[in-house]
């Protein structure tokens, strides 16, 4: 889910509940991507997953996963797993 500053201050609770339940925000200033608030669990698996998107080695459009034409190798646990323990 993607929310502006003005939006998330105005409403903080109401977004800090959906996140408790599971959802990651995206947090944008002008319509730009600017921070991700995600549940306390997943914080360092996450992490490790945008540290990826940043160093243009993956990419993610906050959609589900496609997949790679060449997977990259990874130490550490499957982005498949990291996915599908996030949904639970």
């Amino acid at each position: 889910m993607t929310v502006g500053i003005r939006e998330l201050k105005n409403n903080l609770s109401r977004y800090l509940e959906r996140v408790k339940a599971g959802d990651h925000l995206e947090i944008t200033d002008r319509g730009q991507v600017v921070a991700m608030v995600v549940p306390a669990g997943v914080s360092g698996e996450m992490s490790s997953l945008m540290k990826l998107v940043r160093e243009d080695r993956a990419s993610w459009a906050g959609g589900k996963p496609e997949g790679a034409a060449v997977p990259e190798k990874a130490a550490g646990k499957d982005v498949s797993k990291i996915v599908i323990e996030d949904r639970r």
